[in-house]
């Protein structure tokens, strides 16, 4: 059976556009009619009315002969309905994870596994069924699971930052942390959890001391990154994080990026044991401002023009502008992702190490 392709989409904030570019990209990649596609999300995402602000939010449209890996709850509120294929066990608030394939296509509400390990049994049900590409619904809040995607689509715009500098040095930093290199280990090897506390930076600092490589399998949060930034005994020494997911959840990611950047030219070498492949980046110019006299949101835009130009000037990422532009490049590239997988396949007979 071919290994199915699992594509996350990551909110940097709430209505920045992900549930948009969801939507675009399954309907771009829906002409195929051979390509047996899922959704699912990292925990729940489908309110219609932001719980915020209380403005309307998108929904999910799903088409018959499509996938889904959703809570028990979503199936009875959804107009769209599902055969349920199996029941994976893995319990949520809103019930068990079902595995359903689509029989009347309409509106979905989306709540999946929030857990690592629990994505990863869902992924593994799916391909069961015969799934080649799964996408899950996801945010910067909850990325940690998204390590077991093949690639991400990072979805920013006005919401995030109205500022478009602020939002540009943002979206750059976290950009950077994603792009962290892959790193083998060198020398003594050290191993770590993460580093919450004074007394465990203590522990990191003796056990540096006496080895070439220090492995985290946790978190570093900024406090400490920030304090190994003056620690000139680390020079020399190699950092190794499991990914950059890891980094990009310990602080503010420009706080994060400039620490990073310091600890480079300390020769501290930062890495990780795997990568993220980064598809592309959406924009949306929306966000909702609050109208102080009357104590409510409106919907409001930042210009379109000088957010797309912003943002793609920030990085070699590919820029989207969904609305304007429709998904069809954006798909493109997830199907080059799939065809890299099968012709991998059929040159060595199995998954390259992404998988």
């Amino acid at each position: 059976m071919m290994r199915q392709v699992a594509i996350g989409i990551a909110g940097t904030a709430k209505n920045t556009g992900k549930t948009t570019t969801l939507s675009s990209l399954m309907d771009a990649l829906n002409t195929d009619s051979s390509l047996r596609i899922a959704l699912t999300s990292i925990g729940y995402d489908g309110e219609s009315f932001d719980n915020v602000t209380g403005l309307p939010k998108p929904r999910i449209t799903v088409r018959e002969g499509m996938y889904a890996a959703v809570a028990e709850r979503c199936m009875m509120f959804s107009r769209a309905q599902l055969e349920v294929l199996e029941d994976t066990g893995i319990h949520t608030p809103m019930g068990n994870i079902l595995i359903g394939r689509v029989v009347r296509s309409g509106k979905l509400i989306i709540s999946g596994p929030n857990k690592r390990k629990d994505l990863r049994a869902v992924l593994d049900c799916l391909e069961t069924h015969g799934v080649r590409l799964t996408i899950i619904d996801g945010a910067l809040g909850r990325i940690l699971p998204f390590v077991e995607t093949d690639g991400i689509i990072v979805a920013t715009g006005a919401s995030r930052f109205t500022d478009l500098n602020l939002l540009s040095a943002d979206t750059r930093a976290i950009l950077h942390i994603l792009g962290r290199p892959v790193l083998n280990e060198l020398g003594k090897v050290a191993d770590l959890g993460s580093l919450l506390t004074d007394r465990a930076y203590s522990e990191f600092l003796l056990k540096a001391n006496d080895a070439r490589t220090v492995r985290f399998s946790g978190i570093v949060i900024q406090k400490y990154f920030a304090a190994m930034a003056n620690e000139p005994g680390l020079a020399g020494k190699r950092l190794l994080f499991t990914d950059p997911l890891k980094l990009l959840i310990s602080g503010m990611p420009q706080e994060t990026d400039e620490t990073l950047s310091v600890l480079d030219q300390m020769s501290v070498e930062v890495g990780v044991g795997r990568s993220l492949r980064i598809l592309g980046m959406t924009i949306n110019p929306y966000y909702p401002r609050y109208r102080v006299n009357r104590q409510d949101y409106e919907p409001a835009y930042v210009d379109r023009d000088a957010l797309f130009d912003a943002l793609s000037q920030c990085s070699d990422v590919p820029c989207f502008d969904i609305l304007r532009q429709g998904a069809s490049a954006l798909a493109g590239s997830v199907l080059s992702l799939l065809e890299d997988r099968a012709e991998h396949l059929r040159t060595t007979g199995s998954c390259p190490s992404i998988c």
